[in-house]
């Protein structure tokens, strides 16, 4: 039954109060569109996250694809993406004010009250939200780490690097190359601190002095050598 029209007073009361809850059209409307934008950073952690398989050479080129998918989307800006104030400014949000008392809970991250029963404004809002997304992307994501960018460039889907321009990627193969060539000196240099070779004319003349020493007191019968064979 529905409460709003029940003949009780109070339920239909209550009825009332929760109908003034409830998201409107226009707010699921926007919540489907957030799911469909941050579908792929879900996607994306849970891959940067796998521990069975190697995920360093994955994480710039996903970044890059989701920073150009979205720059398609968001209107070019003169924000400065190195500066953290401008890029992470933040707006406060239109509320449709009603006549009715209002219900207030307090934000789990601002720690200041917001009303629940007032719909939200939802215009323009999905914008603002790619908008800041893309901020964050390209203040964190400007500069790409050269150690992901050589592991890329070592995994055949990402080898091509094209994400990058001609003039990074020449850098990255020089890069790599030069980590290459550091690796083989080092392991083809000899040891600083060599072991003396035997000397093996220095041991088999040492044998036959001592083979010819034995032979000598066993002619004599001295006892202070045992019986040991001649080896």
């Amino acid at each position: 039954a529905d409460l709003s029209t029940s003949t009780d007073r109070e339920i239909k009361k209550d009825g009332n109060r929760l109908k003034r809850l409830l998201l409107t059209d226009d707010e699921w409307e926007l919540l489907d569109q957030l799911v469909d934008l941050l579908m792929p950073f879900e996607e994306a952690t849970r891959e940067f996250s796998g521990n069975s398989y190697i995920t360093l050479s994955r994480v710039i080129p996903i970044i890059k694809e989701m920073i150009f998918d979205l720059a398609t989307e968001v209107p070019s800006n003169n924000d400065d993406f190195l500066n953290e104030d401008t890029i992470f400014g933040s707006e406060a949000l239109e509320i449709q004010q009603t006549d009715f008392d209002d219900d207030e809970v307090i934000s789990n991250i601002t720690k200041k009250k917001i009303s629940i029963k007032n719909p939200l404004n939802t215009v323009g809002i999905l914008e603002k939200i790619k908008q800041n997304i893309y901020n964050a992307l390209i203040y964190y994501w400007d500069i790409p780490n050269d150690l992901g960018l050589m592991a890329a460039l070592l995994d055949p889907r990402y080898k091509n690097l094209d994400f990058l321009d001609d003039d990074e990627k020449q850098r990255i193969v020089q890069k790599l190359r030069s980590e290459l060539d550091g690796v083989k000196t080092s392991t083809s240099e000899p040891l600083n601190n060599p072991s003396t070779p035997l000397n093996a004319e220095s041991s088999m003349r040492s044998h036959k002095e001592y083979r010819q020493r034995w032979q000598m007191k066993n002619k004599r019968g001295d006892k202070s050598y045992p019986n040991t064979p001649i080896i």
